[in-house]
């Protein structure tokens, strides 16, 4: 948790430090899905904050350890939600929303598998469904990340509702 809390902050030095705590925590537990899916995020983070000497490589690495996620425990929505937003972020958006679309047919109640719909909506051009689904993620999580003001305020945006935006 503490790991997920500094993955969370979408900076360089909190990504290190969820990494460490990943790593950490695969040392003690091999069989722990957790503890690679926080490593899967991290791979995915650097590319976002401009960490990774590789975007490519980076965002593969995420894929297979969330895939090894799935594989320890296929009803890991969290997991699947985040690797169907890999996949949106390496263009393959056929892929993301199958994952996602899984995910919360699996879990409809997880704040973070309804934010990672919300936004590969959002990078669907769905914006009035990418609206809905961000604003059930905050129902879920009521003191949520700042990415879900952020991902709800863009979607505003998109479909001209700017004094929403403004607020969110």
């Amino acid at each position: 948790l503490k790991g997920l809390e500094y993955a969370q902050r979408f900076n360089r030095e909190g990504n290190l430090l969820a990494r460490k705590m990943a790593e950490e925590v695969i040392a003690l537990d091999p069989n722990y899905p957790r503890g690679y899916r926080l490593l899967a995020t991290t791979h995915w983070i650097d590319v976002r904050v401009g960490e990774s000497k590789s975007p490519k490589e980076s965002l593969a690495k995420a894929v297979q350890l969330y895939q090894k996620v799935l594989a320890m425990d296929p009803s890991d929505s969290v997991a699947r939600a985040l690797l169907g937003f890999v996949f949106t972020l390496m263009r393959q958006y056929e892929k993301g929303m199958a994952e996602v679309e899984q995910a919360v047919a699996i879990n409809p109640n997880v704040a973070d598998t309804q934010i990672a719909y919300g936004f590969i909506l959002h990078f669907n051009g769905r914006h009035k469904e990418a609206i809905e689904a961000i604003k059930k993620a905050i129902r879920l999580n009521p003191l949520p990340p700042d990415t879900y003001w952020h991902g709800l305020g863009q979607a505003y945006c998109n479909v001209g509702m700017y004094e929403e935006a403004i607020v969110a």
